[in-house]
């Protein structure tokens, strides 16, 4: 079967076109670290492909967390994730594994984010009773820190060339990410391009739940109790789905609003607020006040 995968980078997706063009399964980017991806609500409200599952942008740079509490940063991570997707879907959900070029190179933390990645298996298998799905590309498989931890589920794996080998430490794949430039106004998306996939048709079957996963037991806490209150001292501040530059901005405030502040992180020498669910802005940043 044809496959794609989506996120905030995809826009608003027109379905019915990835469906016309032959797409029967989708995976769509929920979460990355503690944010919501901006497109995720409309994305899987509106995918009405046969197969349908969600994932998570595994977060393993030691900006966002402290060095040592890899358990607790992964099981966050988990927990974050289920809330997000809830019941939504009929395939296992996966865990992105990749190198973000705004960190620091995954070769060079495999040791932690592996740490953070079995905290999250763990969590996430604790809770709905089904194997977490690894998203990989080839070369980061090999990887010896994965086993045998992370590789007794299902595979999902992104290499461009023409055949695909069993890699390092699984026994087989299930899913083929092999292009990341499809046609992305043929399967309905605004970008240019979009991630092609390709099932296993012997082992797929392990991919898809029947369709009754029970929601997530007892959510995490969520802090809903304001803080403070702040107001925001420059024409015009962007809120971001997480607390950086590189994330993705998701609307603004206008200058003079007053804004309740949920939670605040320090990131480096800046400061960032969650001012709503998935969004963030700037207290300070690069020595200047932006909330106040």
């Amino acid at each position: 079967m044809i496959g794609i995968d989506v996120s905030v980078w995809q826009g608003t997706m027109r379905w019915d076109e990835a469906a016309s063009e032959g797409a029967e399964f989708a995976y769509i980017k929920a979460s990355q670290g503690t944010a919501v991806d901006p497109k995720w609500g409309v994305n899987s409200c509106s995918c009405h492909l046969k197969y349908k599952g969600a994932y998570h942008y595994l977060d393993y740079t030691t900006q966002h967390y402290t060095v040592g509490k890899e358990d607790e940063f992964g099981k966050a991570q988990a927990d974050f994730f289920l809330k997000t997707v809830g019941n939504f879907g009929n395939l296992v959900g996966m865990l992105d594994i990749e190198t973000n070029k705004f960190w620091e190179p995954l070769h060079l933390n495999y040791a932690r984010a592996a740490k953070i990645a079995r905290a999250f298996k763990r969590q996430f298998e604790a809770r709905t009773g089904h194997k977490l799905g690894i998203y990989m590309n080839l070369s980061t498989t090999w990887a010896e820190e994965w086993r045998p931890y992370l590789t007794d589920g299902p595979l999902w794996v992104a290499q461009y060339n023409e055949t695909l080998g069993v890699p390092g430490g699984w026994s087989k794949w299930h899913i083929w990410q092999n292009s990341e430039l499809g046609d992305g106004a043929n399967y309905g998306a605004e970008s240019e391009h979009i991630d092609l996939n390709i099932s296993n048709d012997a082992t797929f079957h392990e991919v898809v739940t029947d369709g009754s996963t029970p929601p997530p037991g007892v959510p995490p806490e969520v802090h809903t109790k304001t803080i403070e209150l702040k107001t925001v001292k420059v024409a015009t501040l962007n809120m971001r789905s997480g607390p950086g530059v590189n994330f993705a901005i998701v609307g603004s405030l206008p200058g003079g609003k007053e804004v309740e502040i949920l939670e605040t992180v320090n990131v480096g020498l800046d400061m960032w607020a969650r001012v709503g669910q998935g969004q963030w802005s700037a207290v300070k940043y690069n020595g200047a006040v932006y909330l106040e």
